[in-house]
């Protein structure tokens, strides 16, 4: 690294990144800090009148309509920049400080693609479209700075094999709070250029660095908050789309067609889900903890829930496959699966296909529900500092769940006792 001498670094105020600009400093670099305003919490966008359901629309109060309590809580907290309190740590370690407007990047990048996903239902992990266009961001701020590297707080490490001339990413060596995921539709010229100062460190040892040169710490927020988790998404859909795009329907059991509720929307209904109630027809409340939202149907609006004690899977299909340059594709390769917003691995087998497509075969059957949409980190094993193989999105194909299979096994039970029965009448 002799021919570096300038790092920008992306600062959002909170710890990660302010410790992230010590070390570098520390070693003895140029560091100027950057800041991206990805949100502006007085967009009017957010807060436009709520437009409810056609059959809500009628009784729905003002207060309802006109509530705008929702727009702080319903981005994450690694959304929001607190641009004083960046400038102040700037300040404080003595490097120059600049900020960049982002807010129409986020909107067309990342919000738009939560949108789409929101009025359908469908499962979303825009962690991932949110943290690449932060380094793309950095990258053309360093550009203009004439910045060699942008540096950023991420928990993750980026490993160069240098007689391939490959950069690999690989997981923290704090595994409770491993971002390697979030990292992983980053090209190999970003990966490149890309400098993780935390990737050998604990969150401990970056917290007490930081309360080492201010009293005011501000840690970030829990990620498992980030949109589509987010009990807000719905209301922010119904302000920023129109009521033609959100189909109303009805609820039914998957397993046997039982018309359980109406319901006022797709967009309230996330696919994997759990929806502990419902609400029937006649007012009353079918409670059952274990229901879960396994599909819907678009044209007609009908939501899908089924018993998670008939719910199990032990393989799923991943697209948009992304794959790191060692990784052989022409063969299957063993590894342990990661779903997004989760900690536990699990051991298993690759088979790639064409068009950015594996089937992901698990060693062992997992209960619940594969929701289509999710994102999948595959790496070489469980260790600190493990190889991210590849990753992916679930592709939309349910059959792989059992419900799925009891209910189409019964369907050609009764498809051929129908066969049989018209076979007899006609002297069969």
């Amino acid at each position: 690294m002799s021919d570096i001498t300038t790092i920008v670094v992306g600062m959002s105020g909170k710890v990660d990144s302010f410790v992230a600009a010590y070390l570098l400093k520390k070693q003895g670099f140029n560091v100027i800090g950057v800041s991206i305003k990805m949100v502006d919490l007085a967009d009017p966008l957010f807060s436009r009148r709520r437009a409810l359901s056609v059959q809500d629309t009628m009784s729905s109060d003002e207060e309802k309509i006109n509530d705008l309590s929702y727009i702080p809580a319903f981005f994450a907290d690694c959304h929001l920049v607190d641009l004083e309190k960046a400038r102040s740590q700037a300040e404080h370690l003595e490097i120059p400080f600049y900020a960049v407007n982002a807010t129409s990047e986020f909107k067309n990048f990342v919000l738009d693609r939560v949108l789409s996903a929101g009025i359908l239902g469908e499962k979303i992990y825009p962690c991932m479209h949110c943290h690449k266009l932060l380094i793309e961001i950095l990258e053309q701020k360093a550009d203009k700075l004439k910045a060699q590297m942008v540096a950023t707080g991420h928990y993750a490490r980026i490993q160069m094999i240098k007689n391939k001339k490959v950069y690999v990413l690989t997981s923290s060596h704090d595994a409770a709070v491993d971002q390697s995921l979030k990292l992983s539709q980053l090209t190999q010229q970003q990966l490149s250029r890309l400098l993780l100062p935390l990737a050998e460190m604990r969150r401990g040892e970056v917290l007490k660095i930081a309360k080492s040169m201010s009293d005011d710490v501000q840690v970030s927020g829990d990620e498992h908050l980030c949109f589509t988790s987010s009990p807000h998404l719905p209301q922010f859909i119904e302000r920023t789309t129109a009521i033609s795009l959100r189909k109303v329907g009805q609820v039914l059991r998957y397993e046997d067609d039982l018309l359980l509720s109406d319901h006022q929307g797709l967009h309230n209904f996330m696919l994997g889900e759990k929806r502990p109630f419902v609400t029937s027809q006649q007012g009353s409340t079918i409670e059952d903890a274990n229901l879960i939202v396994v599909q819907k149907n678009t044209k007609n609006g009908v939501v899908f829930v089924a018993d998670e004690k008939n719910l199990s899977f032990t393989s799923f299909i991943l697209h948009c496959l992304v794959t790191t340059p060692l990784l052989n594709t022409t063969k299957t390769c063993s590894a342990m699966a990661r779903f997004a917003l989760s900690k536990e691995m699990w051991p298993c087998t690759i088979y790639f296909k064409n068009n950015q497509m594996a089937l992901i075969e698990l060693k062992s059957e997992m209960r619940g529900f594969m929701a289509p949409g999710g994102s999948v980190g595959l790496y070489e094993d469980t260790e600190t500092g493990a190889r991210l193989l590849a990753s992916g999105v679930v592709a939309n194909i349910p059959v792989l769940n059992t419900v799925f299979f009891k209910r189409e096994n019964d369907k050609e039970v009764a498809r051929v006792k129908m066969l049989l029965d018209r076979n007899k009448k006609l002297g069969f």
